[in-house]
């Protein structure tokens, strides 16, 4: 009975840390992507321990990144999830704190093909979610890229890392 009761308390322990963590796959709402789209680095950024002023340095611009699932080899959207995401990206960028903002649409794989048809596969799919915006909202971002597997943020030799490497990620240039 008690370690019944142990592994109920470890298993309501773990739920509740995962509960705040978002996950690939995960939507992101419209109010968390505008904070994040709306956030200032304050002229100052912060390297290996050093201050170094927005003068002597780029920025740091603020970005979001969302997870839109495509059709595998493809740039057609799939997935109601997807649309969900992208709804909500359509209404933080039409709301009054972003409406104005010059924004980048960046796409990006993971390293499974020739790093040439990544970058081309991920200029279509950033492509793709510019178009759905364009339909559905009347917005369209200021720069659309492909990065390809330029810019990884997990090792692309688990499925797990290749999926958080198959991302769209908004950023904010102005």
């Amino acid at each position: 009975m008690r370690r019944i009761f142990c592994v109920a308390a470890c298993l309501m322990l773990v739920g509740t840390m995962l509960a705040g963590v978002a996950l690939a796959g995960d939507v992101v709402d419209s109010g968390t992507l505008v904070e994040q789209l709306s956030k200032t680095d304050g002229g100052v950024m912060r390297t290996r321990g050093f201050v170094v002023t927005k003068e002597a340095a780029a920025p740091v611009r603020p970005s979001a990144t969302i997870y839109i699932y495509f059709a595998t080899d493809s740039a057609v959207i799939t997935g109601e999830r997807s649309f969900m995401q992208l709804d909500e990206l359509g209404r933080a960028l039409t709301s009054k704190a972003l409406q104005t903002a010059r924004m980048e649409i960046g796409g990006h794989t993971d390293s499974v093909g020739s790093e040439a048809y990544n970058r081309q596969l991920s200029e279509k799919r950033a492509n793709a979610v510019n178009e759905y915006l364009k339909d559905k909202f009347g917005i369209e971002a200021a720069v659309v890229k492909g990065y390809g597997e330029s810019a990884p943020v997990a090792s692309n030799e688990t499925a797990q890392g290749r999926a958080k490497n198959r991302r769209v990620v908004v950023t904010r240039l102005d």
